[in-house]
């Protein structure tokens, strides 16, 4: 059985640490939330919702934003070779664009279209990272990599 025996979880939730361990992580999803809200929202080409304290966010590409020609440089020519290779036609246009982020800057999101039932192009990335500096670095990196890939 996959259920844990009944004695293990009030021993949990009656930790006195539980609930402020469980506030400060709410808290700090939505902080960081809050900074892919405010990083991510100047894109006019998506749409964002800031999640309410959900370890994840979803970006969705404006209906007509994405084409099967737009590409990011991709410095590692194996790797570049391998990309051009998975991006071939037929292929979801938000998975083309998630394939070229994580080869050109090693940052790995979720294509709504795999996975999640969605027929909206766009992905999912996680709120996870510890380090607010880090975070706020890859939240760049995405933003400038939405930009590149949607220069015409």
């Amino acid at each position: 059985s996959t259920t844990l025996p009944q004695q293990v979880l009030p021993s949990v939730m009656s930790d006195a640490r539980y609930y402020p361990m469980l506030k400060a992580r709410t808290d700090t999803y939505m902080r960081r939330a809050s900074m892919a809200y405010d990083v991510l929202s100047l894109i006019p080409e998506i749409i964002i919702h800031k999640p309410n304290g959900a370890f994840y966010m979803t970006i969705v590409f404006k209906e007509g934003v994405l084409n099967n020609k737009q590409v990011l440089a991709v410095a590692n020519q194996a790797v570049a070779e391998m990309v051009n290779t998975l991006v071939l036609d037929p292929i979801s246009l938000d998975k083309r664009f998630v394939y070229y982020l994580l080869a050109s800057t090693g940052i790995c999101v979720v294509p709504l279209t795999s996975g999640f039932n969605s027929s909206l192009h766009g992905f999912r990335m996680t709120l996870l990272e510890q380090d607010d500096h880090v975070f706020m670095e890859i939240l760049i990196t995405i933003k400038e990599a939405i930009r590149a890939y949607l220069v015409p």
